[in-house]
């Protein structure tokens, strides 16, 4: 997972009664869910997943849109926990990185 540890007490938990999912379906629906968001930065978040865990990376311009993120996320039936590595930007670097990227 890029050189981070799973630390349980970082990630968000949920149950699921449903089957497991395998990968690629649980990869797109994360995925399509990020995409398809009313927050353009959001579809710049890239995901992987592995044993239940859907790991998500990227650079945001805000602690709100990591929240949103993962909100988005975290109920798709598959994924026991969701680890959030989006990094969010320093407020000036953040500002120009959007502008440069989306806009």
């Amino acid at each position: 997972m890029h050189g981070s540890a799973y630390d349980p007490s970082t990630v968000a938990r949920q149950q699921s009664s449903s089957p497991p999912r395998c990968e690629v379906e649980v990869l797109l629906i994360a995925e399509s869910r990020l995409r398809n968001s009313q927050y353009a930065a959001l579809r710049h978040v890239w995901c992987e997943y592995r044993d239940g865990v859907l790991v998500l990376y990227g650079r945001l311009p805000s602690h709100y849109l990591k929240q949103v993120a993962q909100s988005l996320v975290q109920d798709v039936d598959g994924i026991l926990g969701v680890l959030n590595q989006i990094e969010v930007l320093a407020k000036s670097a953040g500002k120009r990185h959007y502008e440069a990227v989306y806009a």
